[in-house]
């Protein structure tokens, strides 16, 4: 193998070493890397930031996606909630009709699974509206 010689600047030779150094190589291997392959790349800060940005700009788009799924079922959950509550009232208020209809004759009876069915804590209220579903 043959030597090459270069007569550098201090200011090239601190450049060189430095970049060795980035590269975790000596200082002749690098140099030896740089003649063979002219055009290779050097990675740069700044191509690295870039590779670096672009990893934090795709987790942040793939965050960004997965909080909109979460927010999507978070609100369907909250319909169905909804939903079953609205259920749970009109199944009581139709529970105190029908008990009141059967034991109509005995007001003590009904009034007695009145108050059973409010001890199960279904928000049930005999009135006919909305309001009572909280």
């Amino acid at each position: 193998m043959g030597q090459i010689s270069i007569n550098l600047t201090d200011n090239d030779k601190l450049a060189l070493k430095k970049e060795a150094k980035k590269q975790k190589k000596s200082l002749s291997e690098f140099c030896r890397e740089r003649i063979l392959n002219p055009h290779k790349q050097i990675p740069s800060e700044k191509s690295t930031e870039f590779i670096h940005n672009a990893d934090i700009d795709k987790k942040l788009t793939t965050l960004n996606k997965n909080l909109i799924v979460l927010f999507n079922e978070i609100k369907a959950l909250q319909q169905n909630q909804l939903e079953m509550r609205k259920q749970i009232y009109y199944n009581s208020s139709y529970l105190y009709f029908l008990t009141h209809e059967l034991f109509a004759d005995n007001p003590e009876i009904a009034h007695k699974i009145d108050e059973k069915i409010k001890n199960l804590n279904f928000n049930y209220d005999n009135s006919s509206t909305d309001k009572n579903i909280k």
